[in-house]
């Protein structure tokens, strides 16, 4: 049985703050699988709205929606993802996590019941 898990992704708050993807994870969902890979390869990227001098592919992603094209990609390459509705919330999910882009750095929040853990991706720590 596999640890089930959802990750929405929000724009920045200078674009509104607007949930942007919804996807469903079903195996490694738990903080140090998911949370991991979301974190390592978020740590070093970077949101930026509008392509302009200075813009290096790869590092910086034009807004959250491209962003989380790569993202998924990415964690497809190791496993089984789907985009889902906007906002889901299902019973059998044992992890949500939220991205966001917050003042030059990715957050990841980790929600499971009751509990919640909020870290930038640079110093995400699966095991607070």
């Amino acid at each position: 049985m596999g640890t089930r898990s959802i990750t929405n992704i929000f724009e920045t708050d200078e674009l509104d703050g607007r949930l942007v993807c919804t996807f469903y994870r079903n195996f490694d969902g738990y903080p140090s699988g998911h949370g991991k890979d979301l974190s390592d390869w978020l740590k070093d990227k970077f949101l930026v709205n509008g392509i302009g001098a200075g813009f290096i592919e790869g590092l910086h992603h034009n807004r959250a929606g491209t962003m989380a094209i790569e993202l998924i990609h990415h964690i497809k390459q190791s496993t089984s993802v789907e985009l889902i509705p906007t906002g889901s919330s299902e019973d059998y999910i044992d992890y949500t996590y939220n991205v966001t882009f917050e003042k030059g750095l990715f957050y990841i929040e980790i929600i499971s019941g009751d509990k919640s853990y909020k870290s930038n991706a640079k110093q995400f720590n699966p095991d607070d």
